[in-house]
């Protein structure tokens, strides 16, 4: 058992168990967090270095020179701030207590098959417009950098502002309705607005709900969800979702990755209809991988 980094009002532990696999829990609430009874344990080989775990694919480790990086990719990741561990992990653990994230994001997860297939016309349905998402301009992103939920962030925000016509892709980042490509810090980097590199459902919706509501000044919300809660709502409603999650790679059939991606429609199969995130890649099924969170936008 190896105790975690954890908030006042949680209590993370890492229990490694004897041959292969793992189990996350919050000791405090003894709620079970993240299941697996045959992958590798993600802080193997990180023995001795203090780690905490910052929401799924976030297992960072502190490195002797004061910095941090993610254990599962080698991601670089900023200092670990003690107030930004407490925030996290507390809400995890309040979380985890009040509902069952093992069976949502385990007992129903799907192996990783091979890359996404192009949806062609398997197609049951696609929110209106959705061609402001498969057309939007897609900034570089690539995994090492752990950039991918603000990608996404930044494709949910040009839906909106070309659909509505709400000012939210600020002048100096848009050409048209669309994202401009620029050079330094970019549209996925302002929206970030200094927050960690850390993908997942919280932090994102943070940066995009700040920015909508107080940057931009346009009347909206911004919330998260464990595994795949609410997405078909939302898809039913019109409304795009952006998904994280331990899901198959765009290019190498078999193997999974930590990504974010922008769901916009259903398959005739049931499956998500996805933007992977990356140019080329914008009209896919997603067909395996274990989403476990998500983060949603709407105007108000």
């Amino acid at each position: 058992m190896r105790e975690l980094i954890s908030g006042p009002k949680s209590q993370l532990e890492l229990w490694e168990l004897s041959r292969s696999g793992y189990v996350l829990v919050d000791a405090a609430s003894q709620a079970m967090i993240e299941y697996s009874d045959d992958a590798t344990s993600p802080l193997r080989g990180f023995e001795g270095q203090d780690a905490t775990y910052l929401g799924p694919g976030e297992y960072v480790v502190a490195m002797p020179n004061g910095q941090a990086m993610n254990a599962l990719n080698g991601a670089p990741r900023e200092e670990l701030s003690v107030n930004r561990i407490g925030e996290v992990t507390d809400q995890i653990g309040a979380l985890a207590a009040t509902a069952d994230v093992y069976s949502l994001q385990n007992r129903s997860r799907v192996g990783i098959t091979a890359v996404p297939p192009p949806v062609g016309t398997n197609v049951q349905f696609r929110i209106p417009s959705y061609g402001y998402i498969t057309g939007c301009t897609v900034l570089h992103n690539t995994a090492a950098e752990g950039r991918c939920g603000w990608v996404a962030a930044t494709i949910v925000m040009r839906y909106w502002h070309a659909r509505s016509g709400k000012v939210l892709i600020p002048a100096a980042h848009r050409t048209g309705t669309n994202i401009k490509a620029v050079s330094g810090a970019d549209f996925a980097d302002l929206i970030r607005n200094g927050r960690s590199m850390a993908s997942w459902g919280l932090p994102v919706a943070d940066g995009i709900g700040y920015h909508a509501l107080t940057r931009q000044k346009v009347a909206s919300q911004a919330w998260y969800n464990w595994a795949s809660t609410n997405v078909n709502s939302a898809l039913n409603a019109g409304r795009p979702v952006i998904l994280f999650g331990s899901l198959p790679d765009a290019y190498v059939n078999g193997k999974s990755i930590p990504h974010a991606v922008v769901a916009y429609g259903k398959s005739k199969d049931g499956h998500n209809i996805v933007h992977y995130t990356y140019a080329g890649k914008q009209a896919v099924v997603l067909n395996s991988g274990v989403v476990a969170s998500n983060t949603h936008f709407m105007l108000r």
